[in-house]
């Protein structure tokens, strides 16, 4: 598939593109799930403290 790509000179394009656009995505993907790791602080708010729930 890169072969054929590199034979044209208008698709030739995507081959000078895709990596840099696959660095962004990883580099985005990993920033994601950096954040993701280190949540917001505290509890989740789906989910109840048994604080909470006694207080009702």
């Amino acid at each position: 598939m890169v072969v054929l790509l590199a034979f044209d000179a208008e698709t030739r394009i995507a081959l000078y593109v895709a990596p840099v656009w696959a660095a962004i995505l990883v580099a985005g993907y990993f920033f994601a799930c950096r954040s993701r790791a280190a949540g917001p602080q505290g509890t989740p708010p789906d989910e109840e403290t048994p604080e909470a729930s006694r207080s009702r």
